[in-house]
């Protein structure tokens, strides 16, 4: 059975305490469908001397729905200009048993607005798993963030994308993007929202996506 992901990234701050961000996330998915509403409380606890803290999502939101949220220490020693020390929330599910237009219309963008997110993106798991081996090469050999702050590995069929990281992978910003496709892209904060057909029985949808969004400015 195929597992997809919502995965939602954040840079953390240093006046913005991990308790603080779990606290709107908590919120957020309160406002959200049935579907997202968390049935038993997401508890958050940050020990002593670790680096990270992570809150599973498992049994706690609806039928079919998993994943985690993960806070980075906030610190200055600790902290860096890099993805790998993002905030980062992690929604699983099984994409023919769930109603990809709710997370398209509603989760993803109120996820992106209320944790002020710089990316959002819709993701098959497996294919992940499966392409990080050539990823991490590419970023250990070029010393850039090449799926983080400096670039998109692969362009997803729904997802949020801020200006900066459009920029250094497109070269262009969330408003020109929009206007190139205006059916399938819209400006949306201080970035745009790629919200495309989505058939979960496509093999290639997200090879197809990525290569369509690039060719709107000749990528």
């Amino acid at each position: 059975m195929k597992k997809w992901e919502l995965m939602v990234r954040c840079k953390p701050t240093l006046n913005e305490a991990p308790h603080e961000v779990h606290a709107r996330l908590v919120e957020t998915l309160f406002g959200f469908p049935e579907m997202w509403r968390p049935r038993r409380p997401l508890e958050f606890q940050f020990e002593p001397g670790s680096l990270t803290s992570t809150v599973m999502f498992r049994g706690k939101l609806g039928a079919g729905l998993s994943g985690y949220a993960s806070y980075s220490l906030r610190s200055k020693t600790y902290l860096k200009d890099s993805s790998q020390f993002d905030d980062h929330f992690v929604f699983e599910f099984s994409p023919t048993k769930f109603d990809l237009a709710v997370m398209a219309d509603v989760v993803l963008p109120g996820l992106v607005d209320s944790l002020r997110a710089y990316r959002a993106t819709l993701n098959d798991a497996e294919q992940v798993t499966l392409e990080w081996p050539t990823l991490a090469a590419k970023i250990e050999a070029t010393g850039r963030d090449l799926d983080g702050r400096d670039g998109i590995h692969k362009l997803s069929p729904l997802a949020y994308y801020d200006d900066s990281v459009l920029i250094a992978e497109l070269g262009v910003d969330g408003e020109s993007l929009s206007v190139a496709a205006p059916d399938r892209v819209r400006k949306f904060r201080t970035g745009a929202i790629v919200s495309m057909p989505i058939d979960p029985t496509q093999d290639d949808l997200f090879l197809n996506s990525d290569r369509f969004i690039r060719s709107l400015v000749g990528r």
